[in-house]
């Protein structure tokens, strides 16, 4: 854990106590000298950070009060909070701090750029809305069951003014399908982290897969901030304001540039990883005909790839198959990729080991793994037709083109030399 990231976890733990506020506890008396604001805050360098953020900005002058609410905390401290976690139920709750702490916040520690936008409401639309902040901000209902795409920061906020508007928002933007698909946003804030990417390329299931509406995709900060930059104010009647928009101009509270994508996508990052030990393998076992010192080395090499590949493949294959039996996120379950990667696989490691270390010395017939790579080989091209034919609605594609020819190469390579009768 980098110093900043240590920093910013007690920040977090420890900033929201001291600076915790109780915001509103009762209707205003006068809710037109309210101001709310829609907040946004960029993405950040950590991998936690990488969905953006938000929440609302409430100001009332006449009981000098300048406070955030804040829908993205969780506490170590609650009750039973790694078994939770690692069932896949997170629980995080709602925090409401003095704005000028969150500007600090994400100015110094996550340096992180926001904006904020009032929201341009009428008299009824703003009643509405700060009674689902007064109810939502009471001590019992402050804690929800977390989840990525269905229940986080922003759709608490986007639920909100949903209320505020009668319903009209959803039923706007809940009408029609966009050509993204939450396997699309995944990848897209994972750019920078290619490999946390690849890894959940491989381990969601087809959950992900659908098309979505503009409100589904609101989970995402910036695409909720995108939609509400373009709609227009309304009256309490649903008819439009004139021009006048619901956001007003954007005020750029903190200006910092963001963060750089990554040098490999997460494919180029795996061919790097698993592919060249085995291209390299394959290469100097064909040159060994002539060049005895480089067929020396071909063991060893594929005793890298056995390493690589044999501890990818294992390790998703067995979190996969735990995640199927013991997460309550259901985006775990029942995944197609199961089919490629198996937990049976460490058997390759161990292989590996011995490759790496004693070269052709351990090379004899292991019927057991001989076997392992002929059940591998034919549900490979099971694997394959199902996700051409879509007899599985997971999308496959990307991890079929990448990873069945590494380890089709990679396999074959251990079945002739490490496992073959006559090597």
């Amino acid at each position: 854990m980098s110093l900043r990231l240590l920093l910013c976890a007690l920040t977090l733990l420890l900033g929201a106590r001291a600076f915790a506020q109780d915001g509103l506890t009762s209707m205003p008396q006068n809710p037109d000298g309210v101001d709310v604001y829609l907040v946004t805050v960029e993405v950040g360098e950590e991998i936690y950070t990488r969905w953006g953020h938000t929440g609302l900005r409430v100001v009332d002058k006449s009981q000098n009060m300048d406070v955030f609410y804040n829908w993205g905390m969780f506490d170590f401290n609650e009750p039973g909070f790694f078994v939770k976690y690692l069932s896949g139920i997170q629980i995080y709750f709602l925090a409401i701090s003095e704005f000028s702490e969150r500007i600090r916040y994400y100015r110094d520690y996550e340096q992180r750029s926001m904006w904020e936008e009032k929201l341009q409401l009428t008299h009824a639309q703003k009643v509405a809305l700060l009674a689902a902040l007064i109810e939502g901000g009471r001590p019992e209902n402050r804690r929800y069951p977390y989840h990525n795409f269905y229940n986080n920061c922003s759709t608490k906020v986007r639920d909100a003014l949903d209320l505020a508007f009668g319903g009209r928002l959803k039923a706007k933007y809940a009408a029609s399908l966009t050509p993204r698909t939450f396997r699309w946003f995944v990848h897209d804030a994972l750019r920078t982290e290619p490999l946390a990417d690849l890894g959940l390329e491989v381990i969601m299931n087809d959950e992900i897969d659908d098309l979505l509406t503009p409100w589904q995709e609101m989970f995402l900060p910036r695409r909720m901030r995108e939609e509400l930059k373009e709609l227009g104010a309304v009256d309490d009647a649903g008819a439009p304001r004139g021009d006048e928009k619901l956001l007003a101009p954007s005020v750029t509270v903190i200006d910092l540039p963001p963060p750089h994508d990554a040098f490999f996508s997460k494919f180029g990052l795996a061919w790097l990883l698993f592919g060249l030990p085995t291209g390299l393998a394959l290469a100097f076992y064909g040159l060994g005909a002539k060049q005895k010192a480089l067929r020396a080395l071909a063991p060893r090499l594929l005793g890298v790839s056995c390493l690589t590949l044999g501890v990818w493949s294992a390790f998703a294959g067995t979190l996969m198959l735990a995640a199927w039996l013991g997460s309550g996120q259901t985006v775990l379950h029942h995944n197609a990729n199961l089919l490629l990667f198996w937990p049976l696989d460490w058997l390759f490691v161990g292989t590996g080991f011995r490759l790496l270390f004693k070269g052709n010395k351990t090379s004899r017939a292991f019927g057991f793994g001989r076997l392992l790579i002929q059940a591998h080989a034919g549900v490979a091209v099971a694997y394959v037709v199902a996700g051409l034919t879509g007899l599985v609605h997971q999308y496959t594609g990307a991890v079929a083109a990448n990873f069945v020819p590494m380890l089709a190469a990679f396999q074959g390579l251990l079945f002739r030399y490490a496992y073959s009768k006559t090597a």
